[in-house]
């Protein structure tokens, strides 16, 4: 299955001589991880990847666009909710799998809702 992976230069605490070596991590991306994710955030999401079960339609259309759309994009996929994508690809670049992120368009409305508070509240502090 897909994993995630990060790799980072090993450097002396100056930053004054050159990386020494790679420090590399990688951890599977399965459904454990994201039901573990889950638990931790506010967010739940799911892998879809070719070949497995059956997609919904959102994730099926971005993947039939895969090849023109961004890495990253967000869409309504009903009148209450929002999808969050991320088009995964594999270590060459090419298009692995979707990871959808799914939330209430109340959440997102509370949020920009409180947003709009703290701008009120620093514009007034700053009068």
């Amino acid at each position: 299955g897909p994993m995630a992976v990060v790799a980072v230069p090993i450097l002396d605490n100056a930053r004054h001589l050159p990386p020494t070596g790679m420090l590399v991590f990688g951890r599977d991306v399965d459904t454990e991880f994201l039901a573990d994710v889950a638990d931790h955030s506010a967010l739940a999401a799911e892998i879809f990847l070719p070949g497995g079960a059956s997609w919904p339609s959102d994730v099926a259309q971005l993947w039939e666009r895969r090849r023109s759309v961004d890495r990253l994009s967000a869409a309504p996929i009903s009148p209450a909710q929002l999808g969050a994508y991320v088009l995964l690809h594999d270590l060459d670049g090419r298009p692995l799998g979707v990871l959808r992120s799914v939330t209430q368009r109340a959440t997102k409305q509370r949020f920009e809702q409180m947003a709009s508070y703290v701008l009120s509240i620093s514009l007034l502090l700053a009068a």
